[in-house]
């Protein structure tokens, strides 16, 4: 099962996947072409997904207790070398690399039906409270704007002025969740369910029509470098698991 992945620096993709049957999941890296798979992790920790990755860096949620939903915040070289804890085990999920790689926002649940958007330094200092009531961050490749879920529709926080603005007007029983910033700023995808459909919607930033629905696709969309492709968790055939597919 390979799902929530995070694209990688030279045309790679990271992802996570359990194998064998096994309760354990590990974190690969992988060619846009399918080939060279290697794995990142080495661990028996149960959950290791929801990678980011800045150059040969990577930032990822490790399970560290399943019944308390605590976790750590770990990060670690594509290729090797120590890995060394961010956050260790809170109730923290989904970390985002900023696209200067000086800054990690990550999601955190300080208590019941509680979600704040957090950063810290990549260095692990300065670690602070965001936004409040959201979850999903998504910065901009400029890193001045943030995207993010709250109620199940898309915002946009404008890091410097401060001003929130609703992308998405879905009311309920409508699902709209993980962002993802197109590379020029244009345009945005979402994993969403609106009238019975499930699957990837794309959006205008300008006037939030939706351009493109891309469906059988879903969980955590990644823009590579080239604004004209997403890569993302696809099901195309069914008892097959889930599979990582680039789309236009």
């Amino acid at each position: 099962f390979c799902s929530l992945f995070g694209q990688a620096p030279k045309g790679r993709v990271i992802f996570s996947s359990s194998r064998n049957d096994s309760s354990v999941s590990e974190l690969y890296v992988i060619n846009s072409d399918g080939t060279g798979e290697k794995k990142i992790t080495h661990s028996n920790h149960r959950g290791k997904d929801l990678p980011s990755v800045f150059h040969n860096r990577v930032v990822y949620r490790q399970i560290e207790d399943k019944k308390s939903q605590g976790a750590s915040l770990l990060l670690t070289g594509i290729y090797g070398g120590k890995t060394k804890p961010i956050i260790e085990n809170k109730s923290v999920c989904n970390p985002k690399w900023s696209h200067n790689g000086s800054l990690i926002a990550y999601e955190y649940y300080p208590g019941k039906n509680l979600q704040e958007i957090w950063v810290i330094d990549s260095n692990g200092k300065n670690n602070h409270k965001l936004i409040s009531d959201a979850r999903h961050p998504c910065w901009s490749y400029s890193d001045d704007i943030m995207l993010f879920t709250r109620d199940y529709n898309i915002w946009a926080l404008d890091l410097k002025n401060g001003t929130q603005e609703k992308l998405t007007n879905y009311q309920k029983d409508t699902v709209a969740l993980f962002p993802a910033l197109s590379p020029d700023g244009k345009i945005f995808a979402y994993e969403g369910e609106f009238a019975g459909n499930f699957g990837i919607f794309i959006s205008d930033l300008k006037n939030e029509k939706v351009k493109k629905f891309l469906s059988h696709c879903g969980e955590i969309s990644v823009w590579t470098n080239n604004p004209k492709y997403i890569v993302c968790s696809c099901t195309l055939e069914q008892n097959k698991g889930s599979q990582i597919c680039m789309v236009d």
